[in-house]
């Protein structure tokens, strides 16, 4: 699989250098993570959601909405719409704040009128989107696996690829793993556990 694995690193670090970024009309915060799978960031955007909502701020979510089966870009109604259509991380986040899904987050970003700060939930890997705060979620346990490139592991991009558009990390539980954040150095979070209600 390692063959597999440079040539995926290679297309993604294309993608990276070529696709424009775009700026957008409200500060946008990413949440996302350097493997493949959740690793915690729901939850920690539903954390940011509550706190921006205490602030006073009425913030936005913008996802993919992965598992679903439609293909249309939605406003998420959770008295409407099925995971089927939205899927099921999209129906979880919009009992917190506005919640949208589209593939094209770009476009989905630019058509928010009524938030002040949009959350993009997994934007890390996204460029089209000019992020004010990146933040990576890391689960303690898991951390970065065998450290390869999918398909011969469980990372999306290398460390030393996205450290550059890292600003903060939240890491979820408990176990040394802050050894093998150092390499990114960012300013960490141990979070231990985030229990949403």
């Amino acid at each position: 699989m390692l063959p597999l694995s440079l040539l995926y690193s290679f297309i993604s670090s294309l993608k990276a250098r070529l696709q424009k970024s775009h700026k957008v009309d409200v500060p946008v915060i990413s949440v996302g993570n350097l493997t493949i799978g959740g690793g915690g960031k729901t939850p920690v955007t539903i954390a940011l959601c509550k706190l921006l909502t205490t602030l006073g701020k009425k913030p936005a979510i913008v996802l993919r909405g992965y598992g679903r089966q439609s293909k249309d870009d939605f406003k998420v109604d959770v008295n409407k719409h099925k995971a089927a259509q939205v899927g099921d991380e999209a129906l979880l986040l919009a009992q917190y704040a506005d919640t949208y899904v589209s593939a094209d987050k770009l476009k989905s970003c630019q058509q928010i009128k009524d938030a002040d700060i949009i959350i993009q939930d997994d934007g890390l890997q996204n460029y089209s989107v000019q992020k004010d705060l990146s933040i990576l979620v890391v689960d303690a346990k898991y951390a970065f696996g065998n450290n390869l490139l999918f398909p011969a592991g469980p990372m999306r991009e290398s460390i030393k690829n996205a450290k550059n558009r890292i600003d903060l990390i939240i890491l979820i539980g408990e176990a040394d793993t802050i050894k093998k954040l150092q390499q990114i150095d960012k300013p960490v979070i141990n979070a231990k556990n985030i229990i949403v209600n």
